[in-house]
């Protein structure tokens, strides 16, 4: 049995299968996000991945899953709340529980090993962007989308993988079209949405399940996907900003 060590956070275990945006949306993210890290920070950044880029850091979470010496990562990826209660911190480790030890963990990395210093941006990385996904932040009852089945279009799927990656797909989103939002925003917005609070982005996140359950029958349509597509958008570009905001302050000289 794995064990692993995050700045004093200890898990044994594992869980079943892993959560978060699709290999699409972590690239969208951290291109995103790119935009807004100072050049000395990125620096200091691609020194710890040392042969990884950025961009295949967002999702290397993911690659990892099916590794069972990682299997203790697995519940890292999200966090399942009942419809009717509020967020509590609980004894298994989810993203919220994860994000904020993973900040703590760089703004003192000074203390820590190089080791644990990139692993943690590797988990930092990925987990902005996922707990900025709408069913990562979703319902006990159903496993956060995944147990609803539905058709997308011709294909079976689950309200999970529609809001993981399939809609991303369909729409060949990118990160120029989440960057125009921002092109249109007051600049005082663009700060406000960069502020780090791991529990307020969650409760966001969970805010937009109204939307993410809002179809009737079992077959999704365009309509669906022209409500889906502004909320997607929308969240990439704040994952993409908070991750920004939190890399300058921790890597910042």
């Amino acid at each position: 049995m794995k064990k692993f060590v995050l700045a004093g956070f200890i898990f044994l275990g594992s869980f079943g299968t892993a959560f978060g945006w699709g290999a699409r949306g972590h690239k969208i993210v951290a291109q995103i996000a790119r935009q807004y890290i100072d050049k000395s920070v990125m620096d200091s950044i691609d020194a710890y991945l040392d042969d990884i880029t950025f961009e295949k850091a967002s999702y290397w979470m993911d690659e990892v899953k099916m590794n069972i010496n990682y299997d203790f990562m697995l519940p890292w990826h999200f966090v399942s709340i009942e419809a009717d209660k509020t967020y509590v911190r609980g004894k298994t480790p989810d993203i919220v529980v994860v994000l904020e030890k993973t900040i703590n963990t760089l703004k003192n990395k000074k203390t820590t090993s190089s080791k644990e210093t990139l692993l943690s941006l590797k988990v930092l990385i990925h987990l902005v962007a996922d707990i900025h996904n709408p069913v990562n932040c979703g319902f006990v009852k159903d496993r956060n989308g995944k147990n609803v089945k539905l058709r997308f279009f011709f294909k079976s799927t689950t309200l999970h993988d529609v809001w993981e990656d399939e809609i991303l797909e369909y729409q060949k989103l990118t990160a120029e079209d989440c960057l125009k939002l921002a092109g249109v925003m007051h600049k005082n917005d663009i700060v406000r949405y960069q502020k780090t609070d791991v529990l307020k982005w969650m409760e966001e996140s969970r805010s937009l399940l109204s939307t993410v359950y809002d179809y009737k029958g079992a077959k999704l349509d365009d309509a669906y996907v022209d409500k889906a597509v502004p909320v997607i958008k929308m969240q990439l570009l704040k994952a993409g900003l908070r991750l920004a905001a939190v890399l300058n302050q921790t890597f910042s000289k």
